[in-house]
Parts: C-alpha cells; sequence; structure tokens
C-alpha cells in the first residue's frame, strides 16, 4: 500500500514540474534560431521518424531523451554521418555507467557547416555559417535513492551552442531534462517524456531568437517471442512532440524487426499539420560481435521536402561501437 502511494506521488511530482517549466518557457510569437539542435543525427532514431522518447536505450537517448542513458549496460561510442540536400553534419558521442550504480554519464559534439553564400559582384567576401553544439550528459535510476522507485530514470543535458554567421558568432547555453517509466504490470512498456532546449537566447547584431524549445512525450512497446524469443525481436513506439514558440506538433510512430540480433529492419512515419506531406522514412542496421566488442553500423533514407517543393534524399549513416 505505502509503495503503491509513493509512486503515485512520484507520478504527480514529475507531471508538476513538467507542466511548470512548459509554462515557464512559453512566449507566442518569438523569434527562434538555433535549429542545428533539432537537426536529427541519430541514423536509428531518423528511420523510426524520431519516435525515440520512449525507446532511448542506446548512446542517442541524449539526443532524444537522458534520461534513457540509465538503461546502458556498457560503454558505447557513435559516430555519424549526414549528408544532406543543403548541408552536412557530423556528429560524435560517447556514454557509459559509472562504477557502484553511480549514474550514467555522456558528451556529444555536433558540427554542422552549410555553403558559403556568394557575395558575386560585392566588396564583401563570401559568407561562412556553421553550427557547433557541445553536450554533457548524466542519467540516473531512482533505485539509488528507494527500492519503490526503481521504475524511474532521469537525466539532464548540458548544452554549449556556437552559431557562426560571417562575422557574427553568437552563443548560447541551454539544459534538457528527461523521465523515463517502466509498468510494474507490463515490464515491456516504457513510457518518457522530456523537455529540450530550455536555454538562454542567441543575439545576432541587436536581434535576440529564442532556442527552439520542445516538450516531448514518446512510448515504446517491446513485442518478444513473435516464433522464438532468441531469432525475432519487434518493438513498436510512439511519439509526439510540442514548440512552445513556433505552438505547433507532430506526432511520429516506428517500428523496428531484428533477427538473431544480427539485422535490423526500421520504418517510420511522422505527421506534421503545418507541413505540405507527411513523410515516410525507413532503414537498416547490422550488427556484429567480436569478443567483447559490438558493432553497429546503422543506415536511415529520410525525404526531405526542398525549396522547389520537391522531395530531396538525406542519407544518415551512423557506427555504434559496444564495449
Amino acid at each position: 500500500m505505502y509503495r503503491g502511494k509513493s509512486l503515485m506521488d512520484v507520478k504527480k511530482i514529475m507531471l508538476t514540474c513538467l507542466l511548470c517549466l512548459v509554462s515557464f518557457g512559453r512566449s507566442a510569437g518569438a523569434e527562434v534560431s538555433g535549429d542545428v539542435l533539432l537537426a536529427p543525427v541519430s541514423a536509428r532514431a531518423i528511420a523510426l521518424a524520431g519516435a525515440y522518447t520512449g525507446l532511448a536505450d542506446d548512446v542517442y537517448a541524449m539526443l532524444h531523451n537522458p534520461a534513457g542513458l540509465a538503461q546502458m549496460a556498457r560503454y558505447q561510442v557513435a559516430f555519424n554521418h549526414v549528408a544532406g540536400w543543403f548541408d552536412t553534419l557530423e556528429y560524435f558521442t560517447v556514454a557509459g555507467p559509472l562504477e557502484d550504480g553511480q549514474g550514467t554519464i555522456g558528451a556529444s559534439l555536433t558540427y554542422r557547416g552549410m555553403p558559403d553564400i556568394d557575395n558575386a559582384g560585392a566588396v564583401d567576401s563570401a559568407i561562412r555559417s556553421q553550427d557547433m553544439v557541445g553536450v554533457l550528459s548524466y542519467a540516473l535510476n531512482l533505485r539509488a535513492f528507494s527500492r519503490s522507485l526503481q521504475a524511474w530514470d532521469v537525466g539532464i543535458n548540458l548544452k554549449w551552442l556556437r552559431s557562426t554567421l560571417g562575422d557574427y558568432s553568437p552563443s548560447a547555453l541551454a539544459a534538457d531534462l528527461g523521465v523515463l517509466w517502466r509498468s510494474p504490470k507490463l515490464p515491456d512498456l516504457q513510457i518518457g517524456a522530456a523537455v529540450q532546449h530550455l536555454g538562454t537566447k542567441l543575439k545576432y547584431i541587436q536581434a535576440e531568437h529564442d532556442l527552439p524549445l520542445r516538450v516531448k512525450i514518446g512510448a515504446t512497446y517491446n513485442i518478444y517471442n513473435i516464433m522464438n524469443q532468441e531469432i525475432h525481436s519487434l518493438f513498436v513506439s510512439v511519439d509526439g512532440q510540442y514548440g512552445l514558440y513556433e505552438e505547433h506538433y507532430s506526432v511520429a510512430a516506428g517500428a523496428e524487426y531484428g533477427w538473431r540480433e544480427i539485422i535490423y529492419l526500421r520504418v517510420g512515419y511522422q505527421y506534421q499539420p503545418d507541413s505540405l506531406a507527411s513523410v515516410v522514412y525507413s532503414g537498416l542496421g547490422v550488427q556484429l560481435q567480436v569478443d567483447q566488442i559490438s558493432l553497429r553500423l546503422d543506415y536511415a533514407f529520410k525525404p526531405v521536402l526542398a525549396a522547389s517543393d520537391s522531395f530531396e534524399a538525406e542519407h544518415v549513416i551512423g557506427l555504434v561501437v559496444g564495449f
């Protein structure tokens, strides 16, 4: 009886904190910048259409829900390359558990470069445009405080963003907060929530721009034993997010099928009511085990609506090394 009351109290506290953060951050009509914070870089998450808030079970958790890092049982290093129709993006991250259940730490670095804006016929040289984001992460399972809270993970990201446009290079600081809950009655069900990019503003000359504040909630359900648990695996994931400054939302759903923990096939669907079209994503992964080291190569195909109202393809490749 006491345990049930304790869990209910925790849920109420989490919900109250989330609502307070939303109310604090909201400012309709604000100028928003720092879109590199929204750039999807995880090939696995992209193939699932970004439905990752409730999943968040690997090193990419810090991109979607930092609380998910607490699920990691070993260290992982990841490298990702995004070849876009207009820009290129490089991403490096590392995360792993501390000893004696002291939590999980992580760090990442993102670089995005875009072609110089040509000033043909003008005196000034071409305008350079690039972004860099550094992140430090920490996550913890709450059983460290009480066994009755072992179904809960919490996490935080601390971010530094530097955006360069011509002669201007403003910086901003931000934080992400995340929570993950596993159902005691349905152990294969996970529900997660996160508030992302809560921080200072970017200032170009005299204009100040807010960061793209996001509130996200998602759920994942693992479906085991399709025929044989050791051969087949399948999970489905759903996600919803809301941009508080832009006042728009999107919903996504994804699924991943695995064969012998070697081959993974992924598909995702995202719907944005203010977009010209909904988008279907796809991808695959191949995982190999070499002694105590695991290697997973991920690929995702991402259709992007270009300025000409036609779809261009972005190809995302990622490598995850576990040890």
